[in-house]
């Protein structure tokens, strides 16, 4: 019950950032994933190695907690820098 919403809200965080920088950078994809690709990484990053800890665990409830949300962070940081992009479209070059 815990992994679920925890995922779900880093996704909806990380779409959020991206969708922000978006509209910063005035409908230019490639300038957005260069302005948020990193921060997204190393917070995804970071958050999958504090969780992923769990998988050394003895218990395998926590093992199995540590490996879902680890591979549910990563799915949606590939998600939010990969297909996000593309679906929000690029702005048509005005020359």
């Amino acid at each position: 019950m815990v992994v679920l919403p925890l995922v779900i809200g880093s996704g909806i965080d990380y779409a959020v950032y991206v969708v922000h920088r978006w509209h910063k950078e005035q409908h230019i994809v490639d300038k957005t994933i260069a302005g948020v690709a990193g921060p997204v990484v190393v917070t995804t990053l970071t958050s999958m190695i504090g969780f992923g800890s769990l998988m050394i665990a003895r218990n395998p409830g926590l093992r199995e907690l540590g490996l879902a949300i680890a591979i549910g962070l990563g799915v949606c940081m590939v998600i939010s820098l990969g297909f996000l992009p593309l679906l929000l479209g690029n702005k048509k070059s005005e020359q």
